[in-house]
């Protein structure tokens, strides 16, 4: 059983089902979490000008600097009680990013250990993924098919997202996941905070996998 307190960072290409994983996460260890995705969100239904252009952005599928990611990051991970665990979602995106948070993380968590979680899976799934799901434009609740057109939880209409539609702009997101996010990856990697996980099975063998690992991390290493 595991025991020990620590905060989870999970990482994943798109479509990798890693937002699925982290509910499951969350639920299991009683975790507080930050979803970047639902940050910018947020941020970009504020009544100000600033919103415009980042509720642009995330339409597109632009990437947000690392300072504009980094303060929205401490902006909300200062409102959380601390003796929770924490689970991050959707960053870091970036090498930079990745010491950015862990800087974060040491400030407001002082001697707590974080584990980076890796779902892994191939381009080819991810396309295969991306090109039949579907998002809720009011909670971001993300749908396996194209079917569904109103979100069953919070009655928000369900759409594809215009960079879900095409192929080749599928690819250059996966691509930009190699260069960028793939770095991100090794940062854990060569500081022994990685695990990585088979992403090409069914959600409940990924996640007996996940917790599998977790706790045989926490056995072999010294945190």
């Amino acid at each position: 059983m595991i025991k020990k307190n620590f905060n989870l960072i999970i990482l994943g290409p798109a479509g990798s089902g890693k937002g699925t994983q982290a509910h499951l996460l969350i639920k299991e260890f009683s975790m507080k979490t930050i979803e970047m995705g639902e940050l910018v969100r947020g941020a970009a239904k504020e009544k100000t000008k600033q919103a415009k252009l980042i509720a642009w952005m995330h339409d597109v599928g632009m990437h947000f600097s690392d300072d504009f990611i980094f303060n929205l990051f401490e902006k909300n991970v200062k409102k959380l009680n601390k003796k929770y665990k924490l689970l991050v979602d959707g960053y870091p995106r970036t090498a930079g990013q990745a010491w950015d948070l862990q800087r974060i993380l040491k400030k407001y968590y002082k001697n707590r250990p974080s584990l980076a979680i890796w779902i892994n899976v191939s381009d080819k799934e991810s396309l295969k993924r991306l090109l039949s799901r579907a998002l809720c434009s009011k909670c971001g609740k993300i749908f396996p098919n194209r079917k569904i057109k109103k979100c069953p939880d919070c009655g928000g209409l369900v759409k594809v997202r215009g960079y879900d539609k095409d192929k080749k702009a599928i690819q250059k997101r996966l691509d930009w996941f190699h260069d960028h996010v793939v770095p991100a990856i090794e940062f854990y990697k060569q500081r022994k905070m990685l695990v990585q996980v088979n992403g090409e099975q069914s959600v409940e063998k990924v996640f007996k996998e996940t917790l599998r690992k977790i706790n045989r991390y926490q056995y072999t290493n010294a945190y």
